[in-house]
């Protein structure tokens, strides 16, 4: 009997036997992975590797699993892994073709997200800047809702921050998509929209201008030597968004009322787009008027049509106050007599009469055949109570 009680006691179920053995597979697992570590992917065989452009190049690494790394050499991407630069510059090489590049700012962070179904490397940008080489094409970066393809010996730029996403094409095409549908930015031209909001696919297409030089000439761009693409910027750049005498153009895009257009008020609403994140200020006809940077939009109410043919001239600042461009269109009223417009032009002056200690001033008919030479600043200052204007 003794004997019985202890081989029953002894014994142990099957399942209970299967269980433990379970268990202690998945700790031995589980002390292997820790002891081990995340399988890093090798250099010699990675699609893109992550490389330091100067000593002062500081970045981290966050993988897919959040853990952080601190790499200050050359380092072989993995899938999700995401790169923050936070001092210096970078560069993302593709094992395929050195000649494909990405470039990357102090303060940029993009994920790469692996290779896709159609044997494109694939990235996300998240934020600031990326100068692109793309020698072949085969990769694409996703904006969050729209994505940039490439095409062979295109080189471009993508600036993102919390307002906008500007992307400016210095050689060869990028291809946008958005909403199943494509549009080509062309050497020359750049894309400008807001980053808070969904844009759709007529957005992008109605936002596309010739480059800003202001672009071209900032730290970042000319580190990466864009005035060597400027030629064919400015050759495409000559195109102004609105009619009539412009000085920068492409900034500012009029879309009520239209260039040339005739009223039948004394009063109109003067709205449009500002194509640029840059504008901060814009003077209509010596009247400032409301701007949306979220929508990126302006607009002037009940400005005050005082001739038969009405020139708006309108001017644009950046927040530091600095001139970014200059313009007019021209509107005309019906509730005006035309007869000043077919008169003939008279060299006779409207001269306001002066009074105690301030100068005299000749106002004449703004006229498209003449040039202003003298004075040749668009601001000038005197202390002569007479000025001439040649």
């Amino acid at each position: 009997m003794r004997g019985d009680r202890l081989s029953s006691a002894q014994s142990t179920p099957p399942f209970t036997t299967a269980l433990i053995g379970v268990i202690a597979l998945l700790f031995v697992i589980l002390i292997w992975r820790f002891v081990s570590g995340e399988s890093a992917p090798d250099l010699a065989t990675a699609p893109v590797s992550l490389r330091m452009t100067d000593e002062s190049s500081s970045v981290l690494l966050i993988s897919e699993s959040k853990k952080e790394k601190t790499i200050q050499a050359n380092t072989p991407l993995a899938n999700l892994d995401l790169i923050e630069i936070r001092g210096g510059t970078a560069k993302i090489a593709f094992l395929n073709n050195d000649k494909n590049s990405l470039k990357l700012n102090t303060g940029t962070k993009i994920r790469y997200l692996g290779q896709g179904t159609d044997n494109k490397t694939q990235f996300r940008l998240e934020n600031k800047d990326i100068w692109a080489q793309a020698d072949t094409g085969d990769f694409s970066l996703d904006l969050l809702g729209v994505v940039v393809l490439p095409s062979s010996g295109s080189v471009f730029n993508i600036a993102k921050n919390e307002l906008f996403t500007t992307i400016s094409v210095l050689q060869g095409t990028v291809t946008v998509s958005a909403e199943n549908k494509t549009l080509e930015i062309v050497a020359g031209q750049q894309l400008n929209y807001s980053t808070l909001r969904t844009v759709t696919f007529d957005d992008l297409s109605s936002r596309i201008t010739p480059i800003n030089p202001e672009t071209l000439i900032t730290p970042w761009m000319s580190l990466n030597g864009a005035s060597t693409y400027t030629t064919a910027a400015q050759d495409t750049a000559t195109t102004s968004t609105t009619t009539g005498t412009s000085v920068g153009g492409g900034l500012i895009a009029f879309e009520s009322p239209i260039d040339e257009s005739k009223i039948d008020t004394k009063t109109i609403t003067v709205s449009g787009k500002t194509l640029s994140p840059a504008v901060a200020r814009l003077i209509i006809s010596n009247l400032p008027a409301t701007l949306d940077p979220v929508k990126q939009t302006f607009i002037l109410k009940n400005l005050p049509l005082t001739n038969y043919e009405n020139n708006l001239i309108y001017r644009s600042y950046d927040a530091a106050g600095s001139l970014l461009s200059k313009g007019f269109i021209t509107v005309y009223t019906t509730t005006i007599s035309a007869a000043a417009a077919t008169a003939p032009v008279s060299n006779t002056a409207t001269t306001t009469a002066p009074t105690s200690g301030k100068a005299q001033v000749n106002t004449y008919k703004l006229d498209q055949r003449f040039r202003v030479v003298a004075p040749a600043a668009d601001y000038y200052e005197t202390t002569e109570k007479k000025v001439r204007i040649e």
